[in-house]
């Protein structure tokens, strides 16, 4: 009897191992090789291509100073500066208020009927008799009056009167009374104090005491300082409109005062009171570099061998020395500065600097006559030395 083992395919199949292809394996490729290199050669041509330095060097300054005259001429003038006149007038008119006092009092006036109640006889009053007011206000007789006498009516004595002008006795307001009955003080202890009397009709008035507005000479004096103030800032702003391109200077002007009053004396009370004034302005005024140029040309030849002016540090001040507008000409006065500076030669700096390391031409710069300081940079940072090619190097001279 024969027994065979019966196996199903697939155990066949995971019993037998399976052989899997062969895989080829790929060889590495290192970046590095072609990077480097690269990086090497752009460094190498950036370090020559842009390299380069900046030699800072800072002179010894003189200090130099001119002195001159010049002429400024409207007209054609040999040696001197062409100016350019400018013309203007203006009036005004305006009122100010007085700032004066002056102490004022009057005596109150008006008129009064004294009547005769005495007798038949005239009666004078001399000049100042006495008048009381019922609230017992004096009054004086102005003028020396006769009150005629009276006369008999049916056996009855009609009084006479006469109206007189009186004044106060003395100044103020509270003499200005209203109308009131009148005795007469110098009456007093007989018959007549009674039967002559007096009454107004009317207000006396003008009694007055206080102080009353007065134009001083000092008013007119500051009205017309003003007013030529005003005119002149105004006249000055349109010349400087006008002559923009030009120098201006208030000392380059001519004012004259055509004209100038008020209708009020000074003495008047018033209150205001009105000042008129009229005044031209006359300037003669140049261009800045034509001063410049006149100031350049003095001074060249006056200029140390061997030095040269560093012209930012130029300084010009100049006064009016004589102005006579009339003939349109001024003559200024000039004062002139600069700082001068040992010519550095070029060539000689770079023959003996470069090549150097920067510390060692730094060295050797600030080692040189007339030099207070000197510093050296250079691009890119790596470098340490001076570049060999004169285009790669540039001199500041501060």
């Amino acid at each position: 009897m024969k027994f065979f083992d019966i196996i199903p395919p697939n155990k066949i199949n995971s019993c037998v191992k399976e052989e899997k292809p062969a895989i080829k394996k790929k060889r590495s490729f290192n970046k590095s090789w072609v990077v480097l290199p690269l990086l090497a050669v752009f460094l190498i041509a950036f370090h020559f291509i842009f390299q380069k330095a900046e030699v800072f060097i800072w002179p010894e300054p003189e200090l130099l100073t001119f002195q001159t005259q010049a002429v400024i001429a409207s007209s054609e003038k040999e040696g001197a500066i062409k100016g350019e006149v400018f013309e203007e007038s203006l009036e005004i008119s305006r009122v100010f208020y007085s700032s004066g006092s002056v102490s004022k009092e009057a005596k109150a006036q008006g008129v009064i009927r004294v009547y005769n109640a005495y007798s038949t006889r005239s009666q004078v009053l001399v000049e100042n008799t006495r008048f009381v007011s019922a609230d017992g206000k004096l009054f004086r007789l102005i003028k020396r009056s006769t009150i005629p006498g009276g006369s008999y009516e049916n056996n009855k004595l009609v009084p006479s009167y006469l109206d007189v002008e009186v004044r106060a006795d003395q100044a103020g307001p509270e003499y200005n009374i209203e109308p009131s009955t009148f005795s007469i003080p110098g009456f007093v202890g007989t018959p007549m104090y009674t039967a002559f009397y007096g009454k107004s009709f009317q207000s006396m008035q003008g009694g007055f005491k206080g102080s009353s507005p007065q134009l001083i000479k000092e008013d007119l004096n500051k009205a017309e300082e003003i007013l030529i103030e005003d005119l002149k800032k105004k006249i000055v702003s349109s010349i400087r409109n006008q002559a923009s391109h030009l120098v201006f200077s208030e000392d380059f002007l001519e004012t004259k005062v055509l004209d100038s009053f008020s209708l009020i004396k000074a003495g008047t009370e018033t209150e205001t009171f009105d000042y008129q004034v009229e005044i031209s302005i006359k300037a003669l005024l140049f261009k800045q570099q034509d001063l410049d140029n006149f100031v350049a040309e003095f001074i060249a030849p006056l200029i140390p061998e061997g030095k040269y002016l560093y012209e930012d540090s130029l300084k010009i001040n100049y006064a009016v020395l004589v102005a006579d507008l009339s003939l349109e000409e001024t003559t200024l006065s000039l004062e002139m500065q600069g700082r001068a500076y040992l010519e550095m030669d070029e060539s000689l700096l770079v023959q003996e600097i470069t090549g150097k390391s920067l510390s060692g031409a730094k060295s050797w710069l600030r080692n040189q006559d007339q030099v207070i300081d000197a510093d050296v940079k250079a691009f890119p940072f790596w470098v340490r030395s001076i570049p060999k090619d004169r285009v790669k190097l540039n001199f500041v001279l501060d």
